[in-house]
């Protein structure tokens, strides 16, 4: 029991000595000052003793977690987060624990600080222009922070323009001038902290409505845009509302940035004030506009009317639309009535009424036939128009329309006399005579109706006979009937009998071969139109005749006839009579008239289009003429070269400019031909001369133009030494075959160009006149021929193919004269080494070498020469015969083969002493294969084919080359 007691004393004693050890650490543990907004985090642990601590706040309150609270615990400490400080959080804050029942506290003072900062500065701010401006931007802290401005470097004080106040800077009457960047420094000393910011300051300049909306008048169902413009800075912005309500419909289509507002399928309810709105930060502006929606007339449905003659009828047409419409009645298609009675009738009398609706009323006394019309109301305003028709009809008794008077008719002959009425309704016709009524079908009579709407027509047909030819011709008295009266009318059927003579016969544009006759209508034409006369002509005593039938339905006082086929210079006698249906004239008009003699042809006349559509060809056609007495055997189509006259239309050849001579060739059983191979963008004269027995027409020039060519054409210029023979642009190339006419040349000289390769050959031949024609007033006719070998044009500019060739050999023959000294230098072999050798051992013999092959170049010459000659000889042989282009290329071909030949001839010596020494040595053999082609070669190099045996000698010095390098 002792010892029981002894441990208990013992562990008390130890207790209470623990508890005496137990203390709170904070960490920190010293006052804390905090700015506001900032956050604050305090730990608080029992040392040695696992016993969880609390906190208090400043009120005594416990601390529990919230949003900006937090507390984070271990066995033996808890830790404090104080979020977002404000200055509320400002106090001592405890924090306790119990141990072994002993309470253990501590406190920490926290202090809450406002921190340097600027409030409401915005960094870009828009003042209004012309106004006290302030500058917006307020420093805060704790303490109270000093403030400062800058503006362009220089710091602003408070006094002119300028006052500095606590939330901002004032700038008085500000202007744009105003503009730029201003600096604000807000500094706190004692805390060593400082803020600069930049403020962007733009002046603002309030809206101002330029461009106000413009009062409209839209119509119903369309779409239409009203603008408004405005001025400001910056840009403003734009709104738009309708009688002071926004503008929600679909159908309302506002720009922001244009200014524009559009109105879609505008209806009537869209009528009212609509105002722009212009706005940007530095104010608003508005502007009204008044709209008023336009409505298109219509007009109320009317019906057709019906009355009878003499009575009255009114005809009302009633509008409605916005505006209201104006009204108009017209009839058919006369001009609209004017308002009140009409000048032209009085009758007629048209007054209108205006209201809700427009009213028009049409009244017509006194109906007459001719007043039934189709009559047409027009409604018209500024939206628009629209028409209606109605219909008046008028019954009215019969009026008998294009009924002639008198008729004629004659022996067995059946022929109709027609009688037209019209009235409403549709009247009745009857026929009667002395003799009675005419109704039943018989011999004599048969009656045919043709009826329309209003009008009715009967033919009676009359056939006269032997039997009645004394009762036919009489009065018919026509009836027509309705239900409003009758009327009569009287037609005398009277006997037809043949026409007088022709009034007068003359005779005009006489040929050879034609005489031409003007007749006039006979006096009196025997009661039925002339439809023919007869012509009887003859040159003794038996008449020939034919027969002229004439269009009864002409109003020509004159026919025009044509005798044809007549012999030339031949006096005929003729008689014209004049015929109707009954038969021709009993008398005749009689005259005499004389063809004239056989002459050359009449004139061609060139119908085709001055403008060629090809720049190298041109089609010509012509009229065929009048012969001149004697058939046209050909035609002969006639062109040059011209310059024409400036500024002169239509064309004329310039007399003054040097032009072509005429190209011609023949034309037969045509009108018409092609002339090719002309230039492009060139004026030509062209004619073409019709040729009979007698001789050619007198030409009637064209002048035409060919079409300008599309492609680009590079002229290639003439050598100095053809100088004499250019003709400039008049000289153009020669057709095959193509005749020259020439009135002041016997011959005409043709120049052929022949090249060579060492200068120009020209060789003069002149061909002899081949043709004449036969009238000695006809030009006289010469050929020409145009050498091929002359250059026209070159296809294209640059180098030419023979160039391109000649560059490649020139490049090759350096290469292998290269390779040939590299074969002496490294392998002393070669070419180079064979003339070496051969210069040193033959001395002499190398000489004569060198004479052979000048002798040879001589000789070619000489050739040359010689055949030149030969051509000169041969001119006098060539001038018997007309030239062509075909000739000339295979003369000179011929040239060609007989000098390569005479040349041949020449060397063959050579040759044979050059076969020697190549079959002794090998390389002597191959440098003379090589100096023998290309003394070949350079001699047929005159044209530039000439280069192409070149390339047979490549391979010979190739082969060398090869034989060197191995």
């Amino acid at each position: 029991m002792e010892g029981a007691f002894s441990f208990a004393v013992i562990f008390l004693a130890f207790f209470l000595h623990a508890s005496d050890g137990a203390e709170l650490v904070l960490t920190p543990s010293i006052e804390q000052e905090k700015s506001a907004g900032g956050n604050f985090v305090i730990n608080c642990a029992v040392k040695d003793f696992n016993v969880i601590p609390k906190w208090y706040n400043p009120n005594g309150e416990e601390i529990k977690l919230n949003n900006r609270t937090n507390l984070r615990t271990t066995a033996n400490s808890v830790k404090l987060y104080l979020l977002n400080l404000k200055a509320e959080d400002a106090g001592t804050y405890t924090c306790n624990a119990t141990v072994n029942g002993k309470l253990l506290e501590k406190i920490i003072n926290l202090k809450i600080f406002k921190k340097l900062s600027l409030l409401n500065c915005a960094e870009i701010q828009q003042p209004v222009i012309s106004t006290n401006a302030k500058i917006n931007c307020t420093a805060s802290g704790d303490p109270a922070p000093t403030v400062s401005w800058r503006y362009n470097g220089n710091t602003l004080q408070t006094g002119g323009r300028y006052d500095i106040k606590p939330d901002g800077l004032v700038i008085r009457n500000i202007s744009e001038a105003d503009n730029g960047v201003y600096e604000i420094e807000s500094e706190i000393t004692i805390r060593s902290d400082f803020i600069v910011r930049d403020i962007k300051v733009t002046v603002t300049i309030p809206p101002v409505i330029t461009e106000p909306p413009v009062m409209l008048d839209p119509i119903k169902g369309s779409d239409f845009t009203m603008t408004c413009k405005a001025d400001g800075k910056p840009k403003p912005t734009y709104s738009w509302v309708k009688d002071g309500m926004t503008l929600d419909d679909s159908r309302f289509d506002i720009d922001e940035f244009g200014g524009s507002l559009k109105i879609s399928s505008v209806k009537e309810t869209d009528s009212g004030t609509y105002t722009c709105i212009a706005s940007n930060v530095g104010g608003t502006a508005k502007a009204k506009a008044k709209v008023t929606v336009l409505i298109p007339p219509t007009l109320k449905p009317m019906t057709n009317e019906q009355a009878e003659e003499n009575k009255r009828v009114t005809l009302l047409c009633i509008g409605e639309g916005v505006p209201l419409p104006s009204l108009t009645w017209q009839k058919g298609s006369d001009a609209p009535f004017a308002q009140g009675p009409q000048a032209s009738d009085s009758r007629i009398v048209v007054s209108e009424n205006k209201g809700k609706q427009t009213k028009l009323k049409l009244v017509i006394t006194s109906l007459k036939a001719e007043d039934a019309a189709n009559y047409t109301c027009t409604a018209t305003n500024r939206a628009g128009t629209e028409s209606k028709k109605v219909q008046l009809r008028i019954d009215y008794s019969p009026q008998f329309v294009n009924t002639p008077l008198v008729a004629y008719n004659w022996m067995n002959n059946k022929r109709n006399i027609s009688c037209s009425a019209k009235g409403l309704p549709k009247p009745l016709i009857s026929w009667q005579t002395k003799y009675g009524k005419i109704g039943s079908i018989d011999e004599t009579y048969r009656i045919f109706q043709s009826e329309g709407y209003e009008l009715s027509t009967s033919y009676l047909q009359v056939h006269v006979s032997r039997n009645n030819e004394n009762t036919v011709f009489t009065d018919y008295q026509c009836t027509a009937t309705n239900k409003l009266g009758q009327k009569d009318i009287t037609i005398t059927l009277k006997q037809a009998v043949v026409p007088r003579a022709p009034q007068k016969v003359s005779h005009t544009d006489l040929s050879p071969t034609t005489i031409t006759l003007i007749i006039s209508k006979p006096t009196n034409n025997g009661g039925i139109e002339v439809d023919q006369y007869r012509i009887e002509y003859a040159t003794g005593g038996h008449y020939n005749h034919t027969d002229v039938f004439v269009n009864s339905d002409a109003d020509d006082e004159f026919t025009k006839v044509v005798l044809k086929r007549l012999t030339p210079v031949t006096k005929y006698q003729i008689k014209v009579f004049a015929g109707n249906a009954v038969g021709l004239s009993t008398k005749s008009y009689d005259l005499s008239v004389a063809t004239l003699n056989v002459r050359i042809p009449y004139d061609v006349f060139i119908n085709s289009d001055r403008l060629s559509t090809s720049p190298t060809s041109y089609i010509v056609t012509w009229q065929e003429p009048r012969t001149g007495g004697s058939e046209i055997t050909s035609y002969s189509v006639q062109y040059r070269m011209v310059h024409i006259k400036k500024n002169v239309e239509p064309w004329e050849v310039d007399p003054n400019a040097k032009n072509g001579k005429f190209i011609a060739h023949t034309v037969k059983g045509k009108t018409r031909s092609v002339l090719n191979n002309l230039e492009s963008n060139t004026y030509y004269e062209v004619q073409v001369v019709a040729n009979n027995i007698i001789g050619p027409s007198e030409p009637r020039p064209m002048i035409i133009l060919t079409k300008e060519n599309p492609l680009p054409v590079v002229t290639v210029p003439q050598q100095k030494e053809n100088s004499n023979t250019d003709t400039n642009k008049g000289d153009q190339s020669l057709v095959n075959n193509s005749t020259i006419i020439d009135q002041s040349l016997e011959s005409t000289t043709a120049t052929i160009n022949v090249k060579t390769t060492t200068k120009e050959r020209t060789v003069n031949k002149t061909v002899d006149k081949i043709d004449t024609l036969k009238s000695s007033s006809a030009p006289r006719i010469n050929q020409t021929v145009n050498s091929p070998e002359t250059p026209q044009a070159a296809t294209s500019a640059g180098i030419s193919d023979g160039g391109i060739v000649g560059v490649i050999i020139a490049l090759l023959i350096i290469i292998l004269i290269v390779i040939d000294l590299g074969c002496y230098v490294k392998l002393n072999k070669g070419v180079t080494k064979f003339l070496l050798e051969n210069a040193c051992k033959r001395g002499a013999a190398g000489k004569d070498k060198s004479t052979d092959v000048e002798a040879g170049a001589s000789q070619e010459t000489n050739l040359l020469a010689e055949k030149e000659k030969k051509d000169g000889e041969a001119n006098g042989e060539e001038n018997k015969e007309p030239a062509s282009d075909e000739g000339v290329t295979d003369e000179k071909n011929e040239d060609k083969d007989e000098l390569m030949k005479d040349h041949t001839d020449e060397i063959e010596p050579d040759q044979k002493k050059d076969e020697e020494i190549m079959s002794q040595d090998p390389t002597g053999k191959a440098f003379l294969s090589l100096s023998l082609s290309l003394s070949l070669s350079f001699s047929l190099s005159r044209s530039s084919y000439c280069l192409l045996p070149f390339l047979s000698q490549y391979l010979v010095v190739c082969c060398c080359c090869c034989q060197c390098l191995s």
